[in-house]
């Protein structure tokens, strides 16, 4: 850890993955022949909030 300096710092903030979930949808999308069968969640930010993030994008706009 002491190689990555600042880098570290990195490891200990939480962001959630909305814009590389939304490429990933828009090329399926345009391509639902690839051979893209899901994604695996890691949820580093806890089973709870990692629980209410999915449930927060999964929802349909009404």
């Amino acid at each position: 850890m002491t190689n990555l300096g600042l880098k570290t710092t990195k490891l200990l903030s939480n962001t959630d993955p909305d814009s590389q979930l939304a490429v990933i949808a828009q090329h399926q999308v345009s391509s639902p022949d690839s051979n893209i069968a899901g994604v695996h969640i890691f949820s580093f930010g806890g089973f709870i909030g990692s629980a209410k993030w999915m449930h927060r994008v999964s929802r349909y706009p009404d």
